[in-house]
């Protein structure tokens, strides 16, 4: 049914005060009709009582409970709304703590990270540090075992020199007697047919030639076991270690301790001790 609402408006705001002159009629039938105008109102409140019908009426409240549960149906939906959006506070705020503890977290790795990077390369550093030490003291052991074998070598073709002063001179003085002469010395030596190098200074001219020979090679003989009775001191590492110490690759860290192996063998190759050994 189909409601003229404005028409049913007009209708009863004519038919109102029409309804309020009427009831204020008296019980009698002696007043004035015409100054009461009652075919007027009597017209009104019928027009209004036709279109206010039970029809219409019952249109209304149709209408009127038709609205009110589309009212209630958009309260529901605006109640679930706000729950949703309640919920999804919650969730975005809870979002936000995550995030936020996240954050934190990856930044303390970040700064962890950092400084475990400057550790690391700190340490590769104080072990390129050693590594060159290390070479280079092995380089000063080679270089002084060297010296040290020349010195060896020197000393042992000096004490054979010394040898054949002191046999010849030992020959000499068992002919003859104690000379202290070169020039004796030598006389004899031609006499006999003695070849020998030349005697060293004398400090004192009274000091027989063997004797100061003899001297000599003692001395000679106390260096060589000096320099004999020396150790290189050169570290021995393993290949774990040289990584831990240096931070480079495993290929790398065999390639240095098989070159240290080397020098340790040819040290010991040339008669001379290693430290620890």
């Amino acid at each position: 049914m189909t409601i003229d609402k404005q028409a049913l408006r007009e209708t009863a705001e004519k038919a109102l005060p029409a309804m309020q002159r009427l009831l204020m009629m008296p019980n009698d039938e002696l007043f004035d009709e015409a100054a009461l105008n009652v075919d007027g109102d009597v017209d009104a409140a019928n027009a209004f009582n036709l279109l206010a019908g039970p029809e219409t009426m019952l249109a209304l409240l149709d209408e009127n409970l038709q609205l009110q549960r589309e009212k209630d149906a958009i309260e529901a939906v605006a109640l679930a709304l706000r729950d949703d959006m309640r919920q999804a506070r919650e969730q975005l705020e809870a979002a936000e703590k995550r995030n936020a503890e996240q954050r934190e977290y990856y930044e303390g790795v970040i700064a962890d990270g950092g400084k475990r990077i400057a550790e690391l390369e700190k340490g590769h550093q104080e072990a390129a540090k050693q590594i060159n030490s290390w070479r280079r003291l092995a380089k000063q052991n080679i270089a002084e075992r060297g010296k040290d074998i020349s010195e060896l070598e020197a000393a042992r073709q000096h004490i054979a020199e010394q040898s054949a002063i002191v046999a010849a001179a030992e020959k000499l003085v068992r002919c003859k007697g104690r000379y202290h002469s070169e020039l004796n010395y030598r006389a004899l030596a031609k006499l006999f047919g003695v070849v020998t190098p030349d005697l060293p200074p004398l400090e004192h001219e009274n000091v027989h030639y063997a004797d100061a020979a003899e001297v000599e090679i003692t001395a000679l003989r106390q260096r060589i076991q000096e320099l004999e009775a020396r150790a290189v001191n050169l570290p021995k590492r393993s290949v774990d270690e040289v990584m831990h110490l240096s931070g480079f690759s495993r290929d790398y860290a065999e390639g240095w301790c098989a070159g240290n192996d080397n020098a340790i063998h040819e040290i010991r190759t040339a008669g001379i001790k290693v430290k620890g050994e």
